[in-house]
């Protein structure tokens, strides 16, 4: 299964870029944009995060109204998307995603309803179990897909992705981000020693106690 979907992505990821889908990733064009447009948008404002949102909402459709309890994350399965164990989760996507594409049909333009449904679940893998979770699950894929859905989960951060370089934690609650968005923050940008000041390979834990919850299972 992993071969051909592979095989079909590949092609998709292809028309997609010829269409002129390019974004940027930490300020690097992608093979569809001229790099010297490439910019790195301003930060956007925290919105309903400082409200009380769960900030893990912030590209999720089924968000609680602003002031619901928080429910913690299931670690292992959340509404239909794996995320623990690594290797249980990588299956569940390739099997998921080779859903999306039955006898190898590869749609016809990149705004195919198709291809949308792979970026949502990339965003759900992103929104759910978090950025470096997806990071690992494309990485059982050859580029020029492993770039594809790893460019797709940096859209899928949102705002988080916008946030310069050197953010304490102390900085990222100050506007209105929770835990899981600092952890996905702390893997964007490569684990910064500033954040894990015990360098236990836990971020954030001085500022929110259940953070390593939001950590993936496998690290």
């Amino acid at each position: 299964m992993r071969h051909r979907l592979a095989t079909a992505l590949c092609a998709v990821v292809v028309l997609a870029v010829v269409a002129g889908c390019g974004t940027t990733v930490r300020g690097l064009a992608s093979p569809a944009e001229d790099t010297s447009a490439a910019s790195t948008p301003a930060p956007s404002a925290p919105g309903d995060a400082a409200n009380g949102a769960d900030p893990a909402c912030l590209v999720d459709d089924g968000c609680p109204d602003l002031g619901a309890p928080v429910v913690p994350r299931d670690p292992d399965t959340t509404g239909g998307v794996v995320c623990a164990p690594l290797p249980t989760a990588m299956a569940a996507f390739d099997e998921r995603a080779g859903a999306l594409f039955p006898s190898d049909q590869v749609p016809n333009t990149s705004s195919d309803a198709t291809l949308r449904r792979l970026q949502d679940l990339v965003v759900d893998v992103v929104d759910q179990c978090g950025y470096q979770l997806m990071v690992d699950v494309a990485n059982q894929y050859p580029e020029p897909l492993y770039g594809w859905l790893r460019t797709t989960a940096v859209m899928a951060l949102g705002e988080v992705a916008a946030l310069p370089d050197g953010l304490r934690c102390a900085d990222l609650a100050s506007l209105g981000f929770g835990p899981k968005l600092a952890v996905d923050y702390w893997f964007f940008w490569g684990g910064p020693g500033l954040m894990d000041a015990d360098v236990d390979g836990i971020p954030c834990e001085t500022v929110w106690r259940d953070v390593e919850q939001y950590m993936p299972a496998h690290y």
